[in-house]
């Protein structure tokens, strides 16, 4: 089954909650990581997909939605600009569910 979900900042304190949540479902999910090589806190879940996002760039963001239904959305505080980049990508690739959570 293909992942539908995307977890964007994955690799924090509650991104790797959610993962690890999600991985003991058996659900399968990308995890946006800034590097594949640094995603340890990730690598050892079965349904994790991690994929490389730079949130600075829209094209890097967009790729990562592609066949993406739902999103976890956790991005740095003080940085409303990437919300903004996130969710405009997220609308053109039809995702249908998004959960944001600030600080």
């Amino acid at each position: 089954m293909a992942a539908k979900i995307l977890v964007f900042g994955a690799t924090g304190s509650v991104g790797t909650e959610v993962c690890q949540a999600l991985d003991a479902r058996k659900v399968p999910f990308k995890a946006a990581v800034r590097s594949v090589a640094k995603a340890d806190k990730i690598k050892h879940l079965s349904h994790a997909q991690p994929v490389e996002v730079d949130l600075y760039n829209p094209q890097s963001v967009a790729a990562a939605l592609q066949g993406i239904e739902k999103i976890f959305l956790l991005t740095p505080p003080g940085q409303t600009f990437l919300v903004k980049t996130i969710a405009e990508e997220a609308k053109k690739a039809g995702v249908k569910h998004v959960v944001k959570l600030s600080l």
